[in-house]
């Protein structure tokens, strides 16, 4: 994959988060990030069809832009729309009482952080709008521009997998965001876990 290619799916990947599921978003990173493309490519196209994820036009041209074959089958059958539908998720700074402790988390990824040249980790609890006890902890890096976005993701998302077996989701991201981005909504209601405001 070249560069531009690369740096197109980063993109995408970022927008698609709060609406593919976390499972699938962490595999097509990963396997981007390795140089798996097909198999990120195969991943992609076909979980955006089986989960009925809506994308708009300009998304539509940039996963054209991304996978191998612009003209897969599986894009035509995807909801491509004007303003796209997100799960509902609410962001909260506090967990309810039954909440797994992120305290070891916060400590391994705040020293991952470090190494990775992120500028701040932070942390915040994500729900479903009608049930804040159906949720997860979720985490959102910000790096600067030059940073490779998915490099992080997977030297944060594996190290928590590796040493604690956990699978929260993470996100990276070089700025807050646009205006109610998943990452921009997030950050709201994220507390700082280790570095300082990049803004």
């Amino acid at each position: 994959m070249d560069v531009t290619r690369y740096t197109n799916a980063t993109v995408l990947c970022r927008r698609l988060a709060g609406r593919l599921s976390d499972v699938v978003l962490e595999s097509v990173r990963v396997y981007y990030f390795v140089g798996e493309d097909g198999l990120a490519d195969d991943t992609l196209l076909v979980n955006l069809v089986i989960e009925e994820v809506q994308i708009d036009p300009a998304e539509r041209d940039l996963l054209r832009a991304v996978v191998g074959d612009p003209n897969a089958p599986e894009i035509d059958r995807l909801r491509v729309v004007d303003k796209p539908a997100s799960r509902t998720h609410d962001f909260r700074l506090t967990a309810p009482p039954a909440a797994p402790d992120p305290s070891r988390a916060d400590d391994l990824l705040a020293t991952q952080a470090e190494r990775q040249r992120v500028h701040g980790l932070y942390r915040t609890w994500r729900s479903r709008a009608d049930n804040a006890e159906a949720g997860t902890w979720l985490y959102v890096a910000l790096v600067d521009d030059t940073a490779d976005e998915l490099r992080v993701h997977s030297a944060l998302s594996s190290m928590l997998g590796t040493a604690l077996g956990l699978a929260w989701p993470i996100e990276v991201t070089t700025a807050y965001g646009e205006p109610a981005s998943y990452q921009h909504r997030a950050l709201a209601s994220a507390v700082l876990v280790a570095g300082e405001d990049a803004s």
